[in-house]
């Protein structure tokens, strides 16, 4: 089963490399930065997976948890 928290087009899927993912606009940041900057909270996701979801005008534009289990934490990341 695959879930999305948004509703939108996948633009990118792939593998984690070396610390980047490549991302909209052809601009490409470390997951650390993705993470907000924290290492620790980047770790597990190293050499993991990524999906860049491309959200249209037309999409709906807010963000869910489409699973069971407790958000324990929440850190937004400008940008």
């Amino acid at each position: 089963t695959l879930t999305s928290p948004v509703d939108g087009a996948i633009s990118q899927i792939g593998q984690i490399s070396t610390d980047r993912v490549f991302q909209a606009k052809g601009q490409s940041f470390s997951l650390t930065e993705l993470l907000g900057g924290d290492d620790e909270r980047a770790e597990p996701f190293r050499e993991g997976e990524f999906a860049t979801i491309y959200l249209s005008p037309k999409d709906y534009h807010r963000i869910h948890m489409p699973m069971a289990g407790t958000l324990k934490e929440m850190v937004y990341v400008p940008g």
